[in-house]
């Protein structure tokens, strides 16, 4: 299925909001760098903000009787959450592998995490299309409508 173009449009603010997020930090720590400030505490900081708001998805999904959007919403906005955390991270350590034991235990945990709400998020997009092209999906359909 092809999205429509108002359904595209409303990729926008999640990608625009996304950016923000992302830049604010970037640009406040290049200025820290600069200014012989700590800009690891910035980012760590933002990053910490998204993961904490990433988790929030868990406690909407729990509070479904209260108003608080549309469950589809959420998902975009974490899937986007989870890809800037990884962004938000690189920006932090300013590496990709540490160098420190217990610092790529803690990369190595990280990296997994993300890796497994990646896989977690293409098997939710694509087993629903798999398992209703079956014969099994087909023939409840044709009894369905009996």
């Amino acid at each position: 299925m092809k999205p429509s173009r108002t359904n595209r449009l409303t990729y926008l603010p999640l990608l625009i909001g996304t950016l923000l997020l992302f830049y604010v930090p970037a640009l406040w720590a290049d200025y820290l760098r600069q200014h012989l400030g700590r800009p690891a505490l910035v980012t760590g900081w933002w990053l910490f903000a998204v993961m904490l708001s990433l988790g929030a998805f868990n406690a909407r999904k729990k509070l479904s009787m209260l108003p608080l959007g549309s469950a589809a919403a959420w998902l975009r906005w974490h899937v986007a959450g989870g890809f800037l955390t990884l962004a938000l991270f690189w920006l932090h350590a300013r590496v990709l592998w540490p160098a420190g034991i217990y610092e790529r235990v803690l990369t190595a945990l990280f990296y997994l995490l993300n890796l497994s709400g990646i896989i977690g998020w293409l098997m939710q997009r694509a087993f629903p299309r798999a398992l209703t092209d079956t014969p099994v999906a087909s023939w409840i359909n044709d009894t369905a409508g009996c």
